[in-house]
């Protein structure tokens, strides 16, 4: 599944055309495969900050983390000093946790923060003016529910049916 889904411009398996596509698809798929989140919840993931480090006060040891967690509404909120700019999402495809407990920090890896940076540098749109990390390539605007379940119905499709029998 990870060899289908290589962003490597060479890689004949992974079923999305362009480079920009496979880095952003890449990125969903890892966050949720190294971290365990529920979709919904990497659609919430900031793009300022996604993630942070430090020593860890019981281990000692340093530490890289990314806080699950819904966003203000402050920034999309013209009376509370936003632009009012932000509201790209609407209706039931709205992500959000799953319930209030949802909110925690969960510790990720050198390489995933390494594929964040390169995403941030690389391959998020400039035209996004929102404050979401992961988005639709063409128009800059969050990804969907609906975009993120696109996105795993044709990798779905796309996997050899050895791997989908053993799935």
């Amino acid at each position: 599944c990870i060899r289908t889904i290589n962003p490597d411009s060479a890689n004949l398996l992974n079923p999305f055309k362009r480079n920009d596509t496979r880095w952003k698809n890449f990125l969903v798929f890892m966050l949720l495969l190294e971290t365990g989140i529920r979709g919904a919840e990497a659609l919430l993931l900031p793009a300022i900050r996604p993630y942070h480090q430090g020593v860890d006060r019981f281990t000692g040891e340093h530490t890289i983390w990314m806080n699950i967690q819904t966003l203000s509404d402050e920034e999309d909120d013209p009376d509370a000093g936003g632009s009012g700019k932000n509201k790209h999402r609407s209706g039931r495809d709205v992500p959000a946790l799953k319930n209030a407990y949802a909110t925690r920090q969960i510790t990720i890896s050198r390489e995933l923060a390494s594929y964040i940076d390169y995403y941030l540098a690389h391959v998020r749109p400039a035209n996004a003016t929102h404050r979401y990390l992961i988005c639709n390539n063409r128009d800059g605007v969050p990804l969907s529910l609906r975009g993120l379940r696109k996105i795993f119905e044709t990798l779905t499709d796309a996997l050899p049916k050895e791997v989908l029998n053993i799935l």
